[in-house]
């Protein structure tokens, strides 16, 4: 779980339920209860079988396997819950099969709550910008490592997500509303730091 949410009371018991009720699933996933698009983000999670790093739980069997397999997340990335629920999805074997839905089971009686950012905090104008930021970058990078996983499986995992930035020349910008600005600046910046480490 993250460090500034809080959990509904509830919601553990409701997850290990969901775990012991679908021996199928490696994880249970729990749904926001606050922010400003708080019914789309928690049926957005109900219907695609999402995970977010604001609290979910792991079967002890599936965290064994990650560490007998010394799976271990890249520095620096973007995004680590989207990382954790695509290995979840492909079972630990992306090099072999696509996303199986059912690996996770999301809890709608399992809840998360944070503060939401206010437009009447200056220092939360701060924050948003730095956030829209960190999801373009999250966007980019899941682009260069899903390919990358694809081929070599857990192999091809980076020790440090930047070393696929040399590869994020051949990304595109896509019109995204008003994130296609926050986005411009995250692949720009991410096509520099990757041609200075191809440079050396």
């Amino acid at each position: 779980m993250d460090g500034d949410v809080r959990v509904v009371p509830g919601s553990f018991a409701a997850m290990a339920r969901a775990l012991q009720a679908n021996p199928h699933a490696h994880a249970a996933s729990a749904v926001p209860a606050s922010g400003r698009n708080v019914e789309p983000e928690r049926q957005g999670i109900l219907d695609q079988h999402g995970l977010l790093a604001g609290l979910y739980s792991l079967r002890g069997s599936f965290v064994d396997r990650l560490r007998a397999l010394s799976v271990r997340i890249p520095l620096k990335i973007e995004g680590d819950d989207g990382l954790i629920g695509a290995l979840i999805k492909w079972d630990l074997t992306p090099e072999r099969q696509g996303f199986d839905d059912q690996r996770i089971v999301p809890c709608s009686d399992a809840a998360f709550e944070f503060e939401p950012m206010s437009p009447a905090r200056p220092g939360d104008w701060r924050m948003y910008w730095k956030r829209a930021l960190r999801y373009g970058r999250r966007h980019y990078e899941f682009q260069l490592l899903g390919p990358v996983l694809k081929a070599g499986g857990l192999a091809a995992l980076p020790m440090d997500i930047t070393e696929l930035y040399p590869q994020a020349a051949s990304l595109r910008l896509k019109w995204a509303g008003m994130y296609t600005l926050t986005n411009l600046i995250a692949l720009r910046r991410m096509r520099s730091l990757g041609k200075s480490i191809e440079g050396g």
